[in-house]
C-alpha cells in the first residue's frame, strides 16, 4: 500500500524550479490530508489542512499568473479561468464539509489529487516552454 496519494516525479515537472517547488507542496498538503484519512484524525485536522490548501493554491495561482503575464504566454486567459474553477469548487468542498455532509471527505480528495494530477500534467504543461 502507498504511503502518499500522489508521488513527485520529473514527469510533473513543468521546467521551472518556482512552479515545481510550488507543486511539490501543494502535493505534500495534498498527502498530508490523505495521510490524515488513512490515520482516522482527518476529522480532527481537516478545515486546518483544507484551509492550508487554500491558502497555498491562492499563493501558487497567483504566482504561475504572474509569470504567464511576464512571459506573455498566449493562453493565459484560459488557464486563469481554469484557476477561477478551481478556486470556486474548494469553496464549495468547505461550505459542503462545513455542512458535515458524509461524503465530503472522500469529495475532496478525489477532487484535489484529479485536479492537481491533471493541471500540472495537462494543462500546466501547455506553458512549461513559456516560462524560462
Amino acid at each position: 500500500m502507498t504511503e502518499n496519494l500522489i508521488n513527485w516525479n520529473d514527469s510533473y515537472s513543468v521546467g521551472n524550479t518556482e512552479m515545481d517547488e510550488q507543486h511539490k507542496k501543494l502535493i505534500a498538503i495534498i498527502n498530508k490530508l490523505f495521510k490524515s484519512f488513512k490515520e482516522g484524525n482527518a476529522q480532527e485536522i481537516l478545515q486546518d489542512i483544507l484551509q492550508e490548501m487554500i491558502d497555498y493554491a491562492n499563493f501558487h495561482l497567483n504566482s504561475e499568473e504572474k509569470l504567464m503575464f511576464k512571459y506573455n504566454y498566449p493562453q493565459k486567459e484560459e488557464h486563469e479561468k481554469l484557476h477561477q474553477s478551481f478556486r470556486d469548487k474548494t469553496s464549495e468542498l468547505k461550505n459542503l464539509l462545513n455542512s458535515n455532509s458524509k461524503d465530503a471527505h472522500y469529495k475532496m480528495i478525489e477532487y484535489l489529487k484529479t485536479w492537481w494530477t491533471n493541471h500540472i500534467l495537462v494543462e500546466d504543461m501547455k506553458y512549461s516552454d513559456f516560462l524560462g
